[in-house]
């Protein structure tokens, strides 16, 4: 039998260079779980600010420094809310740091109010793309009729509206993708790394080499 002893470190106690190996060692320490949540989490509210309601299990993203990478989601949209909400800025009730260059459509305030009166039937939805990623809008629009009253003309103002929910959704989604690689950025950055490794009390060679399986050897003696 032969016994070795080894002096144990935490990571406050590693000099710089051992305290660069292990933040090498645990780079993915704190994306091995579901970190977007909160980005999810936080993205839905903000939506849900904007009478726009997220289906929270067809978010999709894939990040983030490659060509193709890119994020969607598919919700619906309460088109009238959608409006009302961007002309107070709802949503900075909870997110009042958040900046969004929003306008309301500028379209025939009549076509707004058919839409509301329910002359003019509208499911507006935001879709994940078939392929790859990125949103398509489909305002839904069923056909427009009023007995004696001809809407004809008014499928070009419908057109605008389809243009400017497709620019609100598209907006949407790039703050989604930025947030998502904001907090992977933090969760791979070296400080969160050491808090999460000082939280689980790591220990390490003098090297910085992990020492969790020697501790556990040790233990099991």
């Amino acid at each position: 039998m032969k016994t070795i002893q080894l002096n144990l470190y935490s990571f406050d106690e590693l000099d710089e260079k051992g305290k660069q190996n292990a933040l090498q060692e645990f780079q993915d320490l704190n994306v091995m779980f579901d970190w977007w949540e909160f980005s999810y989490n936080d993205f839905e509210s903000i939506c849900t600010c904007l009478g726009i309601t997220v289906d929270n299990k067809s978010i999709h993203f894939q990040g983030f420094y490659s060509q193709g990478d890119g994020s969607c989601f598919d919700a619906d949209v309460d088109l009238l809310a959608l409006i009302n909400a961007i002309a107070v800025s709802a949503w900075k009730d909870y997110a009042p740091n958040v900046e969004f260059q929003f306008s309301v459509p500028g379209i025939d305030r009549r076509v707004l109010t058919l839409i509301q009166k329910k002359k003019i039937e509208i499911n507006a939805r935001i879709i994940s793309r078939q392929r790859g990623y990125g949103i398509v809008i489909d305002l839904g629009v069923y056909p427009v009729s009023e007995t004696g009253k001809n809407h004809d003309m008014i499928y070009g103002e419908l057109d605008e509206l389809e243009k400017w929910l497709d620019g609100i959704a598209q907006t949407l989604n790039r703050y989604l993708y930025k947030s998502l690689e904001r907090e992977y950025e933090y969760q791979t950055g070296d400080e969160a790394i050491a808090g999460s490794i000082e939280a689980n009390d790591y220990l390490f060679t003098s090297d910085g080499k992990s020492a969790t399986r020697l501790n556990k050897l040790a233990n099991n003696q």
